[in-house]
């Protein structure tokens, strides 16, 4: 791409120019990571989601199928995510402090889309269960034990997705997430 982008440039003798601060060449490439990025969004999202739905309709259950469509619009968002990561983060004239900037923001989009995807996961599998019950006295029962069940899950997601941003940032939270867990279990309970 990039020898296609130069002998472009090149024939179009703007080698040298620049535009907003871009030479051309920059701009050119960023102009192609631009249409890739919307390419993949338009053509590769869709066909990622035609084949997941139909490995999911050829199961048995139908927990898959509900859960796809409850976590569907987030999956597409980290598919973007890591799409345009990879296609960014692949731009050669970024210099170390702006690729440092970009891989950091573009792990924390990534790691709330996944923390969105596991906190919807746990709420949708207590309600999954919740909802099979037979009689209102089991619902009755089980609903305050779902509860908690839902909330430790919640607790736990949310510790180790902490535990990821400090471990980022080389931090050693080994101890301090020991302390956290059993407050957090005392706290739901």
């Amino acid at each position: 791409v990039v020898v296609f982008v130069e002998q472009a440039v090149a024939d179009s003798r703007l080698e040298g120019q620049t535009l907003l601060g871009f030479k051309a060449e920059d701009l050119l490439i960023l102009i192609n990571a631009a249409l890739l990025i919307l390419l993949g969004s338009l053509l590769l999202i869709p066909l990622l989601f035609a084949v997941l739905r139909w490995v999911v309709s050829r199961t048995k259950t139908q927990f898959d199928d509900d859960f796809l469509a409850t976590i569907g619009k987030e999956l597409r968002w980290l598919v973007v995510v890591f799409m345009t990561r990879f296609i960014v983060l692949g731009i050669g004239f970024l210099n170390d402090r702006v690729r440092i900037f970009l891989d950091d923001l573009f792990f924390f989009l990534g790691l709330g889309i996944i923390y969105v995807i596991a906190i919807r996961l746990v709420d949708f599998a207590t309600e999954h269960y919740l909802k099979f019950l037979k009689s209102d006295a089991d619902r009755e029962r089980w609903g305050p034990i779902l509860t908690i069940i839902r909330r430790l899950g919640q607790v736990l997601v949310s510790l180790i997705a902490l535990s990821f941003v400090a471990s980022h940032f080389g931090l050693d939270i080994a101890v301090p997430s020991v302390v956290i867990l059993f407050l957090a279990g005392i706290f739901v309970l």
